[in-house]
C-alpha cells in the first residue's frame, strides 16, 4: 500500500471535541457580553438559548474563540 501524502492526510475534516466545559464556555461568553454591553444586564440562560449548540461547539476551535465570542456578544447586543 502507498502512503498518502500528508497534504492529503490532514484534509479530512476533523470536529474538535469540547475542550471546555459548556458552563464554562457559557461564563466566559457572559462575562465578554456584559464586558461589551458596559454594564447592561443580561440572562445568563438567554445568552445560552440565543448562542445556541453550534456556538458552543465552535467555542472548541481555538482560533474561533475570540471572533466567535465577540461576535455572539455584539449581536446579543444589537438584538436587545
Amino acid at each position: 500500500m502507498t502512503q498518502l501524502p500528508p497534504t492529503w492526510a490532514s484534509a479530512a475534516p476533523t470536529r474538535p471535541k469540547m475542550s471546555v466545559p459548556e458552563e464554562e464556555v457559557v461564563d466566559e461568553v457572559y462575562r465578554k457580553v456584559v464586558q461589551e454591553s458596559r454594564g447592561v444586564a443580561f440572562d445568563k440562560d438567554k445568552v445560552v438559548r440565543f448562542l445556541g449548540k453550534s456556538f458552543l461547539r465552535n467555542h472548541a476551535d481555538p482560533q474561533l474563540k475570540d471572533k466567535m465570542l465577540k461576535k455572539g456578544a455584539l449581536r446579543l447586543l444589537r438584538r436587545r
